[in-house]
């Protein structure tokens, strides 16, 4: 299975995207401009070794021209390193950027994995140096990590190095997200291309994606004192590896370390903004010095935030984390308050959770699936049609006045597992012989039926009619041709106690009144 990045724009065409880690400023115009103007010069060759550009960030990284070797982009020469180096045991702290593991695993190597503590909000910390002293080939990590944002602390990097020197381990450090640190954070670590002299044994992976928001032109480059190294990583890569327009884009991205200071600190501003506000919301958010943040939230937020046009990174792919783990790139502040909005909402309108399903008020953006139920002959039979659009619309805004006006309606039923919208169940007021009762109802999608799902969320919605309105009795009143939705009625615990009938559609409907009394409930509870 091809493992699922964020970005993915062409699977959801104008979207909003907070899934990639991409500079919300653009790409700076003396990068576009002089990728542009290297198109005429195309139609020849790149130069295969980089020189000008090499040049070019061996002045900025202070460092040997020699000692740099340039790549399509960081994941392919994390590829060419795993081949190169042909390790045959590698550490890797996770959750981590998903292509350490799968080059090393495409090369043979055996992966330790050691898992970061949420407790401990993912930190590497000195338990880590213990695991790196048993001895490994190479240990690969990120600094700062993605997706958790956290920077490696300058004490625990140092001691790193000297204990990978020792045990003959190559250390290779991802610093793609690097330049996103502000100064503050800067002082809190090391940056590694200055330390190549004193540890020969140290590589150092950079990009130019995410800061001058290049992707798609591909470009990064590694630092290594190891000229045999760097060497058996170039025959590894293809001749003309880095394109002309790329070449070029880096050379004057190169050049822009104001730009990318200037980054720095709006995105620093930004991040302590959002994150304060989604920590308010109810957000589980994990603190990052990057350009996004790892939080943790209902496991359909990703699907949640699609269905409004944005995208977000689930993150339950990446080893360490689970569902319900998200990341968010940090945008504009104008962009970030759309985003705090949507996933305010999300939490704002959620009323239950049962082991596979969240209960949540319905909103427009829920209108298609709506009528997937409202206009199913099959679902509808009760109701002896299925609806037309105005009366699946009319259906949606009554809900939404019910949520005003009693504090409860029927609710959008989730299931956790695909976040999809899979039914609709709640509590309505209806007249039961002429007096208003609570009734818990429901309605499922045909795909979703005898799995248990309507039973499931009628219980929820039962137990909070006893537990937060304070009922005396919960009802459900079902057409008597119905028969699923009375074998859901008794597993409720209800009884049937009456009849009536509605007059509906032109048509007598006779109907059976099943309830449960909170005596009862309790009984049962706890028997």
């Amino acid at each position: 299975m091809v493992h699922k990045h964020g970005g993915n724009l062409y699977e959801h065409k104008g979207a909003e995207d907070f899934s990639a880690n991409i500079n919300f400023k653009g790409m700076p115009e003396e990068v576009r401009r002089a990728a542009i103007s290297s198109i005429d010069e195309s139609v020849h060759y790149p130069d295969p070794d980089c020189t000008e550009l090499r040049e070019a960030l061996a002045k900025r990284e202070g460092i040997k021209k020699e000692q740099i070797l340039c790549g399509n982009g960081a994941a392919e020469l994390m590829f060419a390193l795993a081949f190169a180096l042909k390790p045959k045991s590698a550490l890797i702290p996770v959750p981590s950027f998903y292509e350490y593991q799968q080059a090393l695993e495409a090369a043979g190597c055996r992966i330790q994995y050691f898992f970061l503590k949420e407790e401990e909000e993912y930190w590497i910390t000195r338990d880590f140096l213990e695991e790196a002293e048993r001895g490994y080939d190479v240990v690969m990590l990120g600094n700062p990590n993605n997706p958790t944002g956290k920077l490696i602390p300058g004490e625990i990097l140092e001691r790193l190095l000297e204990i990978c020197g020792r045990k003959n381990t190559l250390l290779a450090v991802d610093e793609s997200f690097f330049d996103f640190l502000d100064e503050g954070d800067r002082e809190k670590t090391l940056a590694c291309a200055k330390l190549l002299e004193k540890y020969p044994n140290l590589l150092v992976i950079k990009s130019f994606t995410k800061m001058y928001a290049m992707p798609g032109l591909r470009f990064g480059y590694v630092c290594c004192k190891d000229a045999s190294l760097l060497g058996e990583m170039r025959i590894r890569l293809q001749p003309w590896n880095v394109s002309f327009p790329a070449q070029k884009a880096a050379l004057a991205a190169a050049a822009q370390r104001s730009f990318a200071r200037e980054t720095a600190l709006e995105t620093a501003q930004n991040r302590r903004w959002m994150a304060e506000r989604l920590k308010k919301a109810g957000y589980q958010v994990f603190d990052s010095c990057a350009n996004y943040l790892l939080l943790k939230g209902p496991w359909d937020l990703g699907e949640y935030c699609v269905r409004r046009n944005m995208l977000i990174r689930d993150c339950s792919n990446f080893p360490g984390l689970s569902k319900g783990f998200f990341r968010i790139c940090i945008r504009s502040q104008k962009e970030n308050q759309k985003l705090a909005e949507v996933l305010e909402k999300r939490l704002q309108g959620q009323i239950l959770e049962t082991d596979r399903l969240y209960l949540r008020r319905m909103e427009e953006e829920d209108f298609p699936d709506l009528c997937r139920m409202l206009q199913d002959p099959q679902v509808m039979y009760a109701y002896e049609h299925a609806f037309e659009d105005e009366e699946a619309w009319a259906w949606l805004k009554n809900q939404q006045r019910r949520y005003e006006q009693d504090g409860f309606g029927l609710w959008a039923v989730i299931l956790k597992e695909s976040g999809e919208m899979i039914g609709q169940c709640g509590l309505t007021y209806q007249d039961c012989n002429g007096r208003q009762v609570v009734e818990v109802g429901y309605l499922f999608i045909k795909d979703f039926w005898h799995q248990g799902y309507a039973a499931e969320a009628a219980r929820a919605s039962r137990d909070y009619a006893f537990l937060h309105l304070q009922a005396e009795e919960v009802y459900s009143i079902i057409r008597d041709t119905n028969l699923p939705s009375r074998r859901v009625a008794a597993a409720n615990g209800m009884k049937e106690t009456e009849k009536l009938v509605k007059h509906y559609y032109g048509m007598d409907m006779p109907h059976l009144v099943y309830s449960v009394t909170k005596e009862e409930w309790e009984w049962q509870s706890q028997s």
